[in-house]
């Protein structure tokens, strides 16, 4: 990305540069988000899921991503209990690529 267009819209930079590309994907996404939620969660989701094929084993290793996964498990269970079933997995959509996406 060039550097006019990065002052332009004020993209952040990412402390480990082999993951600057995904990281100035992923805050394109979040910028669209408003505007086209298919195009932003796409923009999003993909980079995200090729830095968690990429460092798998750094990411299982940290507390709070066991936290998420934790929390995460929970929430499918619940949703099994569910006295409607339908609304809570339909609102599992918009927690778990949450977890998957602002991974830490």
């Amino acid at each position: 990305m060039s550097k006019s267009l990065r002052s332009v819209l004020q993209l952040q930079r990412h402390p480990d540069l082999t993951l600057q590309r995904h990281w100035n994907i992923i805050q394109l996404g979040l910028l669209l988000l408003p505007f086209s939620a298919f195009l932003g969660g796409v923009m999003m989701l993909v980079p995200s899921c090729v830095v968690w094929q990429q460092d798998y084993k750094t990411l299982i290793r940290r507390p709070v991503n066991w936290g998420f996964g934790a929390l995460g498990v929970w929430m499918l269970i619940t949703s099994c209990f569910a006295f409607n079933r339908y609304n809570a997995f339909l609102g599992l959509f918009n927690f778990l690529p949450f977890f998957l996406v602002f991974q830490r």
